[in-house]
């Protein structure tokens, strides 16, 4: 159970650490200072906690290191390039250690004169450099009601999806091979799929099983010019989130979509409210020792694991 729960950590680590990164790279291009401080904030807070509730003692302290740094910036209400840097190389060093890789990071205020500047690699230049273009990219766009992949073999239909579904400002990526949608997964993070059935190399199907070994509760609508018994059954146990006869009414799409995405960011907001509890673990730990409560820490720490239990076999449920 408890390589289990590390496993999900380390997921939903990466997750924290790419927000970071974002927040890092949009600080200087939004008015909005404090919105951008408070996620770096709650990353590297919520890293520090878990880190010290699985007893990966390095990352602990590297983290903080960098959230007391951090929190020494917020009066200024800016954030020089330098610390800007520092900090995108502490997130890069903080992934290195949760992969158990040495590190070496030093710890100083880059903003004090006299220090030696942080050395950055060719690959963590390279890093820094793609992540700025995806920021600017997103600069004053107005934000996506999701990300959606679609998948057909016909670019006819592929193009009708999108159109509609953009016009809804859905972010849409279209795809005439499910294997490639499937390889890019993980990368463009879609909150839904949506399938044909009959594809060459890789089907409707064989994507959805596929999918739910991977993103288990990522909600699936099958679109299909031929929805037989057998289909509907094969989806059922695949779990999809609904089903649409070709040719389809583009307002019973927005409604079902809506319907799934909603569920699926109710079970993502669970599975994070349930991890808010993993993340406050040390502060609250370290609250109960100073008090010499050493049988309400006990107690805690049972109960946090018992929660932890109970979320793997709701969970495994669902999937």
């Amino acid at each position: 159970m408890q390589d289990d729960m590390l496993d999900d950590f380390y997921v939903e680590a990466q997750e924290l650490f790419d927000e970071a990164e974002d927040s890092l790279l949009s600080i200087e291009k939004t008015d909005d200072f404090d919105k951008c401080f408070n996620s770096i904030f709650r990353t590297f807070h919520s890293i520090k906690g878990a880190a010290g509730m699985f007893g990966i003692d390095k990352l602990q302290e590297h983290m903080h290191f960098v959230e007391n740094l951090l929190e020494q910036k917020k009066h200024l209400k800016t954030m020089s390039m330098d610390t800007v840097d520092y900090m995108l190389n502490a997130v890069d060093s903080a992934r290195k250690m949760l992969k158990g890789e040495e590190v070496e990071f030093k710890y100083f205020d880059p903003d004090e004169a006299g220090h030696e500047q942080i050395q950055v690699t060719a690959e963590d230049q390279k890093l820094t450099d793609t992540l700025k273009k995806q920021i600017e990219k997103k600069v004053n766009i107005k934000p996506s009601e999701g990300v959606i992949f679609v998948v057909d073999d016909e670019p006819d239909i592929l193009e009708i999806v999108t159109e509609f579904l953009s016009d809804e400002n859905y972010t849409v990526h279209t795809y005439t091979n499910a294997k490639v949608a499937l390889e890019e997964l993980s990368e463009k993070k879609p909150d839904l799929i949506i399938t044909d059935i009959k594809m060459p190399e890789m089907n409707g199907i064989e994507l959805m099983q596929e999918v739910n070994k991977r993103k288990p509760h990522l909600p699936v609508i099958v679109v299909s010019g031929q929805v037989t018994k057998d289909v509907c059954m094969n989806s059922m146990i695949c779990g999809i989130s609904g089903i649409l006869e070709k040719p389809f009414d583009p307002t019973q799409m927005i409604g079902m979509l809506e319907v799934a995405i909603n569920k699926y960011n109710n079970i993502k907001l669970l599975n994070k409210s349930i991890d808010l509890l993993v993340y406050q673990f040390e502060d609250f730990d370290k609250y109960l020792a100073s008090v010499g409560s050493e049988s309400k820490r006990e107690s805690f720490r049972t109960d946090l694991k018992n929660i932890l239990k109970q979320k793997k076999l709701l969970f495994d449920r669902l999937n």
